[in-house]
């Protein structure tokens, strides 16, 4: 078959693989050619600059162009400090009629003569609309967004975001009631808004609301002083398998709702049962608001997969996030395959996660991002038996006493670690217990490790190790971690590897992968 002969089909699916300069070249090849190449260049338009969208909404030639072509674009993004105002968005309403995707970021809106204008129901084949709201300071926001997605009864995924919380946006029971009534087909949402206090009248009717069932994806960015929200999230949306939780709370939230919370959860039958992953990032100055959501949620049968902890602390208190990682564990455990935690409070003291880990038959991923945390890795990988990747940031690793006669392997295949400090022993264990590690990345590291007093050096010996990617960058040597200075740091690196079949007994350390000479 001649390249010429090829279906319209085939070449428009070839297209998407290739850049837009390559698309214009290709109409040119052959009259069968043009017409879905041209199509193709159309297909996805970004609007980056004033200067771009006001040739766009502009009455010159170029605006005919794209009148002739608009109806074949499917993906519109807006970005940059456009600030379009209404008859502009109008206009390109008017332009491009088909679109299935719709990204507004940030200033990219006008707030002077929002929604005098434009006409949403031009743009009702939407199924994707994600739009931030920063800087658009409107009166009835709530009305103003509602009647906007009243337009759109074909979106499956919606994304309003806010960065700032300047933008006032309040969400009532009722108003989630109206955007699911406008939204029949929604299968991701991520809301950030303000959710009040429910009354007593609300948690009667949210015992009989319709449940959205299509939803399968829900998150929420909120202020929020009332977690009894999360009863009516369980039965308005049974079959979510993605749940990410983040509340903010300045003025300190209480504990008042966690029994009420506790005990309407228990009366919904199979709540939450498919969610499978549970990300939940806290911020606030309340130590109770860290643990409320998990002292609810942690005493339940759920099997998730994939949890992702991001506590922002106020306080020098690292036993709340202790208390987080227990409590996870206990419940979790059995199931778990991911397990990310990351805090951003330096503690200033050092608190020992290893003992929080019991034993953890599916864990595959470990992401430990935590100042003044240390771990014992050896222990760790004996309770983590499948582990196949850590990364480990801001803290310390090193291995027990007698971890030399172990005689069990690992599955680790890659570690990372930043910015933190490591006994050389570690890299010793590594090499040997975890033959089939092939990544390895250290950046922004200290090594602490004993001088041989023979040689002078201070070696990281992993020579039964065999790397696809080894990056180093920022690594220090020193001979003592109660001596860490300038003056102390060893001053000359060498990298070397065994000779091809050498073969040398397991205790000789004289080929190791990196050492250097102290002094």
């Amino acid at each position: 078959m001649l390249a010429s002969e090829l279906p319209f089909e085939i070449l428009l699916n070839i297209s998407r693989f290739l850049h837009t300069k390559d698309k214009f070249h290709c109409m040119f090849i052959c009259r069968a050619w043009k017409i879905p190449f041209q199509e193709s260049m159309w297909r996805k338009v970004c609007i980056l600059d004033k200067k771009k969208l006001e040739a766009i909404c502009s009455t010159s030639a170029i605006k005919d162009n794209i009148y002739l072509n608009g109806h074949n674009t499917r993906d519109l993004y807006l970005n940059g400090k456009i600030r379009a105002t209404d008859s502009q968005l109008y206009a390109l309403q008017l332009c491009f009629q088909n679109l299935r995707r719709l990204y507004i970021k940030r200033n990219c809106l006008n707030e002077t003569d929002f929604g005098k204008q434009a006409d949403w129901n031009l743009w009702k084949y939407l199924e994707d609309l994600c739009i931030v709201l920063d800087e658009l300071r409107i009166e009835d926001t709530e009305k103003v967004f509602l009647d906007i997605v009243s337009c759109l009864p074909r979106l499956k995924r919606l994304d309003l975001i806010r960065h700032s919380w300047k933008t006032k946006l309040a969400f009532t029971m009722k108003d989630f009631e109206t955007l699911h009534k406008h939204l029949p087909r929604l299968e991701y949402l991520t809301l950030s808004v303000d959710l009040g206090s429910l009354s007593r009248e609300e948690l009667l009717q949210a015992r009989t609301v319709d449940p959205a069932t299509n939803l399968t994806v829900f998150k929420v960015d909120t202020k929020i002083a009332d977690h009894r929200w999360l009863y009516y999230f369980a039965q308005k949306y049974p079959n979510i398998h993605t749940l990410r939780w983040e509340p903010y709370d300045k003025n300190g939230v209480t504990d008042d709702y966690q029994e009420e919370t506790s005990f309407l959860l228990k009366g919904v039958r199979y709540a939450f049962q498919r969610l499978k992953t549970l990300n939940v990032h806290s911020a606030g100055s309340s130590d109770w608001l860290h643990l409320f959501f998990w002292k609810i949620l942690c005493p339940s049968s759920l099997q998730i997969r994939n949890i992702s902890c991001r506590p922002y602390l106020q306080t020098r208190k690292p036993e709340i996030l202790e208390e987080i990682i227990r409590m996870c564990m206990d419940s979790f455990s059995r199931t778990v395959e991911t397990l990310s935690i990351k805090g951003r409070y330096r503690f200033n003291i050092p608190h020992k996660l290893t003992e929080l880990f019991v034993y953890s038959p599916h864990l595959v991923y470990l992401n430990i991002d935590q100042s003044d945390a240390s771990i014992i890795l050896d222990e760790l990988l004996d309770r983590c038996v499948v582990l196949k990747r850590l990364r480990f940031a801001c803290g310390w690793i090193s291995v027990s006493p007698d971890s030399h006669n172990s005689l069990g392997r690992h599955g680790l295949r890659m570690i990372e670690i930043y910015d933190s400090t490591i006994d050389t022993d570690t890299f010793d264990y590594l090499s040997f217990h975890c033959r089939h590690l092939n990544y390895l990345s250290l950046t922004d590291i200290k090594a602490i490790g004993k001088v041989s007093p023979k040689t002078g050096s201070l070696c990281l010996n992993m020579s039964y190790s065999s790397f696809e990617i080894l990056h180093i960058f920022g690594i220090q040597l020193y001979p003592s971690e109660d001596n860490i200075n300038p003056n102390t740091v060893v001053n000359i690196m060498v990298f070397s590897r065994p000779i091809p079949g050498n073969k040398k007994p397991e205790n000789d350390t004289s080929n190791a992968t990196v050492f250097g000479r102290y002094g």
